[in-house]
């Protein structure tokens, strides 16, 4: 009874505290699955060792699962070994050594470690149980803000969006005839609707937790994370100067990262998504063998046990398709809902600063603004290669572009809605509107770091900083000259955002530099940005 009630607590350990990070309901039947799958996996083990009077080397499974679940504890001493003796033996060995010592210590333990084991499973089961009882996690959140509400200031409303990981249209590779369809989609689209198109802008840096930090505080870092900690952005000049003016601050933000929490500021409302869950599986028109797919394969690939991983990817013929899905563009259209509503009953002196992530990977959208099938969802990165300097191969990019850009295309329709609710409201025509990008597609072949600088192309860099950048001056006051139409000059974001709020004390050099990650994770190194 101790083995099965071991067995069972574990599974439902497993299984409840990957349901509570992904805000997923227990009940649901894909859920139930899961568990149930995960279940019978551990009992028919239970079986086995009993039917070989081991039972004693179940417990010791179990452990080595969960903590290689949590903690990824076997691939660590398998690394530390090989980079130590620069040879795949010495892993093996200390991995082996590992897994033997605790067996052995379950083995000499064998009398009494049912009793303790099932003790503590079922401790560690009502802790994750209350743990997700008292500290839910929930896929939309809302927030109001500390001070009361001011008044507004009557000056026209601020629309600042972020649309992570876009391309900007000059970055769009030839992969096919959605290549055109979606460049001169974006350029007539926007120069109609009364922006300027900078399509040949781009980002300092390849990473978001660098390169908006640089954008809303007009500052090259040399440093990575320089303004960040734990994900929250700990300092914010945009925003600040946007308060000093007496403009209500709304954001609309994913999980990472957190803009609200800058002392120097104070926001009226805060909206929050989660960045990814599969949690927004359970709103989608799937069938439920989907959802078990993608539900079975995200449980293994976001946990940190390497051996479990290539073991599930040998039964799936090697795809890593779903292990790092990411789901946070499913977020956009309740995103955008709530920026509708918001602005019908806040007009005038409001600051809407929203992030979305979308054409984020994963690509789930097709360019109609449907539905894709699960089994064609990508990831910007590549399922078949292990290193980082090697992020695609050449087919893989080839599949994924037209995926990307159909995103894209899917994405812009949506923003379509939002621009038309905002002149049903009155207040398109006065309204400033900022469609930014943090970085580029990164679907690169070589990732723009230091130690590949010799292998880089200018394609690598374009894919990795080319960034969509869209404004609509409206009746803001602003030095910065703004037209209609599209600008085909190569310019920095962080030039155009600094000059046009007055935030970017005064142009450099440093400014129109890309800045690569380095052996040290601490500093970049410089590069020019190729013409394209």
């Amino acid at each position: 009874m101790r083995a099965f009630l071991s067995t069972l607590f574990i599974s439902l350990l497993l299984v409840l505290n990957y349901l509570n990070r992904n805000c997923y309901a227990f009940y649901r039947p894909e859920a139930l699955f899961l568990w149930l799958f995960i279940f019978i996996f551990l009992l028919l083990s239970l079986l086995v060792c009993r039917a070989l009077k081991v039972e004693w080397l179940l417990y010791a499974f179990l452990l080595i699962l969960v903590t290689d679940m949590a903690f990824g504890f076997v691939e660590w001493f398998y690394g530390l070994a090989k980079n130590a003796a620069g040879n795949k033996a010495a892993g093996y060995a200390t991995m082996g050594m590992v897994i033997g010592a605790i067996l052995f210590l379950f083995y000499k333990a064998r009398k009494a470690v049912g009793r303790f084991f099932m003790q503590g499973a079922a401790a560690a089961l009502v802790s994750a149980v209350l743990l997700g009882l008292v500290f839910p996690r929930h896929l939309y959140s809302f927030s109001p803000g500390t001070e009361a509400a001011r008044p507004s200031n009557g000056k026209p409303d601020i629309f600042f969006i972020i649309l992570d990981e876009h391309i900007g249209p000059a970055g769009i590779p030839d992969v096919g005839p959605v290549s055109a369809r979606v460049r001169e989609d974006l350029r007539r689209r926007y120069s109609h609707e009364g922006f300027t198109l900078y399509e040949k802008a781009y980002s300092n840096y390849t990473a978001t937790l660098d390169s908006i930090p640089s954008v809303l505080n007009a500052k090259i870092y040399s440093r990575r994370r320089a303004d960040v900690k734990d994900k929250i952005l700990l300092k914010n000049k945009l925003f600040e100067k946007m308060s000093r003016q007496g403009y209500r601050i709304n954001i609309y933000q994913g999980t990472h990262p957190d803009y609200s929490r800058s002392a120097d500021f104070s926001f009226h409302k805060r909206f929050t998504y989660q960045s990814t869950a599969t949690g927004y599986l359970q709103s989608l028109p799937l069938g439920i063998h989907e959802k078990i797919r993608v539900l079975f394969i995200h449980f293994i690939g976001s946990g940190k046990s390497e051996p479990i991983k290539k073991i599930i990817r040998f039964f799936t013929g090697g795809s890593r398709t779903h292990e790092d899905v990411m789901l946070g563009a499913l977020a956009a259209d309740r995103v955008l809902e709530q920026m509708k509503e918001d602005l019908r009953a806040e007009k005038n002196g409001t600051f809407f600063f929203a992030h979305l992530m979308i054409p984020h990977s994963s690509y789930v959208y097709d360019a109609g603004g449907g539905l894709l099938k699960p089994g064609q969802w990508e990831e910007s990165g590549s399922p078949d290669e292990e290193v980082i300097s090697a992020f695609n191969t050449v087919s893989s990019r080839m599949r994924k572009y037209p995926l990307y850009l159909g995103q894209i295309a899917a994405l812009h329709k949506k923003l379509a809605g939002l621009f038309e609710a905002m002149k049903e409201a009155g207040v398109y025509d006065r309204a400033t509107i900022v469609l930014m990008a943090d970085h580029g597609s990164r679907i690169f072949l070589t990732v723009p770091t230091e130690q590949n600088r010799g292998r880089l192309t200018a394609r690598d860099f374009i894919d990795g900083y080319s960034a969509f950048l869209a404004v609509k001056k409206g009746d803001f006051s602003s030095p910065l000259k703004t037209g209609t139409g599209i600008s085909e000059t190569k310019i920095p974001l962080i030039k155009v955002i600094g000059e046009f709020f007055e935030t970017l004390p005064e142009a450099s050099e440093s400014l129109y530099q890309v800045y690569l990650q380095t052996d040290d994770p601490s500093f970049f190194a410089s590069a020019d940005m190729p013409d394209f």
